[in-house]
């Protein structure tokens, strides 16, 4: 049973730390961890078994997955898809309309920009800085400290260690 809170709701068996801030209109699923100081959105959702940690602070309209982890200080803006089991870094930047692909991994630090792709199974460094609306596809890999310019898109299972690895094909160029 859960209690209501106008159209949202937290559900009994989640743990929300009391200096966290859980907007009226979110819902908080089972067996959810929120920790101390994390806020939470209007109208977003956190889905059964995530975990916020501490300091995190989640725009509106933002849809966590199941299992998906959360580091302490990310920042997340509005109208976000994280699918299942994502884990996001500490102090990752994410932008508004990003959407974040099952299993996939975003590094300590990362930089996300607005509108964003990232498909399942990709694996973004620490301190990597992805430009506006670049699309990264799945079991991509991508290295410490690299840019992705804006637009790119990056096909499947790629590997990058480095920017000289991003092929000329892959970037658009402005007409």
């Amino acid at each position: 049973m859960t209690k209501a809170l106008e159209r949202g709701f937290i559900d009994p068996s989640a743990s929300v730390d009391p200096t966290a801030e859980v907007h009226a209109t979110a819902r908080v699923y089972e067996r959810v961890i929120i920790d101390r100081g994390s806020k939470i959105g209007p109208g977003s959702v956190i889905k059964p078994r995530s975990t916020i940690s501490a300091n995190v602070d989640i725009g509106s309209d933002v849809v966590i997955g199941e299992g998906a982890k959360i580091g302490e200080g990310a920042r997340i803006g509005s109208d976000v898809g994280i699918d299942p089991n994502v884990v996001i870094g500490e102090y990752v930047v994410i932008d508004r309309g990003v959407v974040i692909g099952e299993d996939a991994r975003i590094g300590k630090d990362a930089n996300i920009g607005p509108d964003v792709v990232i498909r399942d199974g990709a694996k973004i460094g620490p301190n990597v800085v992805i430009g506006d609306g670049a699309r990264i596809g799945e079991w991509v890999r991508i290295g410490e400290g690299v840019t992705i310019p804006a637009g790119a898109v990056i096909p499947p299972k790629a590997v990058i260690y480095t920017e000289e690895d991003i092929l000329p094909e892959w970037v658009s160029t402005p007409a």
